[in-house]
């Protein structure tokens, strides 16, 4: 992926509760997302029990107060799809 590509995503697959939003993998939650709510993933990274966190800022959140921030999610509850520099459609998630 090149340092141009976008990549946005969107929360599902929650069936209860929020994805937490965390200042590090696996970290003390600081916020909440919802399922609906969109994202641009940056990097990123395996823990030690093999769950994905992604890094992401927050485009769409339950409130604009979330708006901007950055934090850890995981990987599990996005789906996502990847854009060019031009933001021309390349592929998405299955």
């Amino acid at each position: 992926m090149s340092e141009r590509t976008a990549v946005i995503c969107r929360v599902r697959g929650l069936q209860q509760g929020q994805l937490a939003l965390r200042p590090q993998p696996n970290g003390r939650p600081f916020a909440g997302l919802n399922n609906g709510n969109i994202v641009q993933a940056f990097t990123g990274t395996i823990d030690e029990n093999n769950v994905i966190w992604d890094e992401v800022k927050v485009i769409k959140g339950p409130n604009s107060q979330l708006t901007g921030r950055v934090g850890y999610v995981n990987s599990r509850y996005l789906s996502c799809k990847w854009y060019d520099e031009q933001g021309n459609f390349i592929r998405e998630d299955p």
